[in-house]
């Protein structure tokens, strides 16, 4: 799965793909249908594994995982969200965005 969403986020910046809600390579081991299925047990799961990144400390991957998710940085690939789909991929980064500050807190 980690692998799966380092490869796809690799490709983003190059691609001209639509991206919708489902297509977005969220930080969770299985993808979420709908924003409210993006929990904070689910991210800090999958980001602070033990399976992948072992030579990264827990604050940096939470600060690395911040730089792709927060929502100003995210913004520059909203012109490829579908106009229907720009409410739920908003609110799934802003509730990503949320759960990695919160994660960085109690670093």
């Amino acid at each position: 799965a980690w692998r799966n969403y380092e490869t796809r986020w690799q490709s983003i910046p190059s691609s001209k793909e639509k991206l919708t809600f489902r297509s977005i390579p969220w930080p969770l081991l299985s993808p979420p249908s709908k924003p409210q299925s993006i929990t904070l047990a689910g991210v800090t799961y999958f980001l602070l594994s033990p399976l992948h990144s072992g030579n990264q400390s827990n604050k940096e991957r939470i600060k690395e995982a911040l730089r792709r998710w927060h929502p100003d940085r995210f913004r520059r690939l909203m012109s490829r969200v579908p106009e229907e789909e720009k409410a739920a991929v908003e609110e799934g980064v802003g509730a990503v965005a949320r759960f990695l500050n919160e994660l960085l807190s109690r670093q």
